[in-house]
């Protein structure tokens, strides 16, 4: 029962088709199968192989994540591989380098790039 007689917008309710919450997945194993399943029609939809990418929290524990996955998709019979983003950036002195050029005498001109 609401607090106030007309606080009904507390109460949140929220209205989704039964084929919506039908199709939600709950529990690590099973997600995992769904999202091999949801691969595996992708890429037979597709005729070619696909990219997954996460992006979340840094406070996940994205590498027992990932790990658990790559093993799902193994079992599965998916060939599956990870790169992890971060090992694609340029390192911190490469950007710099980079970024000189561009860089005017005005201090409120900031970093333009042609290129």
């Amino acid at each position: 029962m609401p607090l106030y007689e007309n606080d009904r917008n507390a109460e949140n309710r929220i209205r989704v088709k039964k084929e919506w919450s039908d199709a939600v997945v709950f529990g690590t194993k099973d997600t995992l199968s769904e999202m091999c399943r949801v691969c595996r029609e992708t890429i037979t939809e597709l005729k070619r192989s696909i990219t997954v990418a996460f992006d979340g929290w840094y406070g996940i524990q994205w590498g027992e994540i990932t790990s658990s996955l790559l093993k799902a998709c193994k079992a599965e019979g998916l060939r599956a591989e990870l790169l992890e983003i971060n090992s694609v950036f340029k390192s911190e002195a490469d950007i710099e380098a980079y970024k000189t050029p561009f860089f005017s005498d005005d201090p409120s001109f900031g970093v333009v790039n042609a290129e």
